[in-house]
């Protein structure tokens, strides 16, 4: 059995969660109007979620995912793993789905590595913006 599992989600059933992690974190809670209707949530071992980023479909080839959280209720280390799983997790749905390239936004540190170290490009370094090549 693999220790993570990604799968594409409701964003208002998963919503919820969304909002507690937000909360937990101190950010600011995205109203679920605001957000893609589907989410990407990264499981350890099917029970428990560890990490969320939402989808936005769009009607190009390129698809924009956003607002990525995780649970800080779940050790350091399984969060360190699994982020890297859910963004590569989410190339092959999406690539699955037709998209071929994906649009995101990113500040944070720890993100950037991942991103950089899933192959995006860093579109613009003054706004951090990465696109990914399918």
């Amino acid at each position: 059995m693999q220790a993570f599992k990604v799968v594409l989600s409701s964003t208002e059933e998963f919503y919820p969660t969304f909002k507690s992690w937000s909360k937990s974190k101190n950010f600011p809670v995205m109203a679920l109007d605001n957000l893609g209707k589907e989410i990407f949530v990264c499981y350890w071992f099917d029970k428990i979620p560890i990490y969320c980023c939402t989808l936005f479909h769009t009607d190009s080839a390129m698809a924009l995912v956003g607002f990525p959280l995780a649970n800080t209720k779940v050790p350091y280390i399984l969060r360190r793993r699994g982020l890297p799983f859910l963004f590569k997790e989410m190339s092959r749905i999406l690539r699955e789905h037709g998209y071929t390239k994906i649009w995101t936004t990113s500040g944070t540190p720890a993100i950037m590595e991942v991103l950089e170290a899933e192959d995006y490009l860093n579109a613009d370094p003054n706004v951090n913006v990465y696109i990914k090549i399918l």
